[in-house]
């Protein structure tokens, strides 16, 4: 019959009881002594000791990835908002989610490419280009609108409004043939090179040429050249043009090229080389921008950052970087400023990488799309219609 108790002096084990050693006290008791019935040894948590961490299990909890991708070996308590990739935002600590819906629009045949915002008849329209087929978007019907203003040649770059002295009008670069001008209801052209534009001042109008040479216009029309003091070097290529600041906040341009970064003074008419210098490379400088007050250059898949006097790494390269289908023999082409992130559009071979866009929010990178085809053109925020889109292109 199995031993329901145990008696003083006894233990039971399988429903036997055992009779033990007798103690000082005869019956056994100061032999056994029962510590912590109710409790284990205390886990180990690392990282955040909240919902996912345990009371006894050692735990490693990962709520907080706004470090970014970009990481493959972790480091127990030193990368723990880091992360190899995701499809998912997970950019705000505990509120991981779908990332934003990234719609796919078309037009007529040819390479997309966004040209920029124009007021036209009191409200802000968004244009762009399929080929050389110019495009207004209807916010009403989210469709590309053919403007049947055909373009001179196919656009090498985004677009600039500017009207100074004279009309406003959508300036429209084409590199070796010209630059187109848009009115909203009126094409023209003009023969005259050009890359790329910046509006300096809010009163003169820059047009940088396909050989790196500096013109300047108040009312779109009559262009005078900076001369020689105004011209980057024949063994550079000149990418793109931004307005910037110097150290004493005076405004300047800033130009990047395939092998470093200058800064021109319209006042005193120089060039100045600064100290982001690189290797000269076809695939270095390509793009450039202004962020939060500090200037931004890509180096291939690097990204420097300036901000006057220091100069940092913030690149998509940074650690392990992107996926391999992202990043074999890619780039970055375009850069672009939003309000809360800086957008970087990747373009890859075309055979074993692809193109994608990844946003930086000041903490980390974070994937925003991916594509299976091998064309990106480049990005442009636009505001038109109050609406506010980040557009691309790709897939031509």
């Amino acid at each position: 019959m199995p031993a329901l108790y145990a008696d003083p002096g006894t233990i039971i084990l399988d429903d036997v009881a055992y009779k033990i050693l007798v103690g000082s006290d005869g019956k056994g008791a100061d032999l056994l002594q029962v510590q912590q019935l109710g409790s284990y040894q205390q886990g180990v948590t690392i990282g955040s000791p909240d919902v996912n961490s345990h009371p006894y299990l050692s735990t490693w909890g990962l709520m907080d990835l706004t470090g970014g991708h970009g990481l493959a070996t972790h480091l127990a308590g030193t990368t723990d908002t880091r992360y190899r990739y995701s499809t998912l935002d997970v950019s705000r600590p505990g509120q991981w989610a779908g990332r934003w819906a990234v719609a796919t629009e078309t037009g007529t045949a040819g390479t997309f490419m966004p040209l920029g915002d124009l007021l036209y008849s009191g409200n802000v329209e968004m244009y762009g280009a399929f080929g050389t087929d110019l495009h207004v978007w209807n916010e009403s019907t989210d469709a590309w609108t053919d403007t049947t203003a055909n373009l001179t040649a196919a656009p090498v770059n985004t677009g600039v409004a500017f009207q100074g002295t004279g009309t406003l009008r959508l300036f429209i670069p084409l590199g070796t043939n010209g630059y187109d001008t848009y009115t909203g209801a009126s094409k023209a052209n003009s023969a005259n090179d050009a890359l790329m534009f910046c509006v300096f001042g809010g009163t003169n109008l820059i047009r940088l040429t396909t050989t790196g040479q500096l013109h300047y216009s108040t009312d779109g029309s009559a262009w005078t050249s900076y001369g020689t003091d105004g011209k980057i070097d024949g063994s550079l290529t000149a990418y793109g043009i931004y307005e910037w600041r110097d150290a004493m906040d005076n405004p300047i341009l800033i130009i990047n090229t395939s092998g470093g970064v200058f800064t021109f003074d319209p006042a005193g008419q120089t060039l100045y080389p600064l100290d982001l210098k690189f290797p000269n490379h076809p695939n270095q400088g390509l793009a450039a921008c202004v962020w939060r007050g500090g200037y931004y250059v890509t180096v291939g898949m690097g990204i420097h950052s300036y901000t006057g006097s220091v100069i940092g790494a913030m690149g998509l390269d940074r650690d392990e970087g992107l996926p391999l289908e992202q990043s074999y023999n890619a780039t970055i082409v375009s850069m672009v400023p939003e309000y809360n992130s800086l957008y970087a559009l990747v373009q890859g071979d075309g055979v074993t990488s692809f193109a994608s866009v990844q946003r930086f929010d000041g903490f980390g990178w974070h994937a925003v799309w991916e594509s299976e085809t091998d064309v990106a053109s480049r990005l442009y925020v636009s505001g038109a219609r109050s609406a506010n889109r980040i557009w691309w292109g790709s897939g031509q």
